[in-house]
């Protein structure tokens, strides 16, 4: 039978493998929509398909223009500040955030037809804050960006 120390010690060792894969999947996330964000705007500014058509019908101009910028920010600035060990990523990444929410709710409620479309709006209102979250508490990322823990 485990004693206390060893249950306690294989808890933390759970929680670090968590830990260190979610922030494996906020990288993959983030590229991903960096590199979204660069496809799209390949396609809005200069109208080269590369891979499959991205712009949305439904948006206007500027709100697709915004919804290129918005991604093409996020992925930018959490892979860079990642990479540079930035200190002030999590709070970029509510700002990030911020604008990534009024760019869905803007999207959402006066373009979107899709009928999944309240679905994927109420996935972002509950990533965005499990995110930032998780980049302000968990001591990986409290650790990664030079935190005090």
């Amino acid at each position: 039978m485990a004693d206390a120390a060893e249950v306690t010690q294989g808890a933390a060792s759970g929680a670090e493998r968590a830990s260190a894969a979610a922030s494996y999947a906020l990288l993959l996330i983030f590229t991903a929509l960096l590199v979204w964000g660069v496809l799209g705007f390949v396609e809005y500014l200069f109208g080269l398909t590369l891979i499959a058509p991205l712009q949305n019908a439904n948006f206007p101009p500027a709100v697709q223009f915004m919804h290129w910028a918005a991604l093409t920010t996020a992925g930018t600035i959490y892979l860079a500040g990642y990479a540079l060990r930035w200190r002030q990523t999590p709070f970029a990444m509510i700002a990030v955030f911020a604008m990534l929410w009024t760019m869905c709710v803007i999207e959402t409620f006066d373009f979107m037809t899709a009928g999944h479309r309240y679905l994927v709006f109420v996935a972002e209102c509950i990533l965005y804050p499990a995110i930032a979250a998780f980049l302000l508490k968990s001591r990986r990322m409290i650790r990664h960006f030079g935190g005090d823990s």
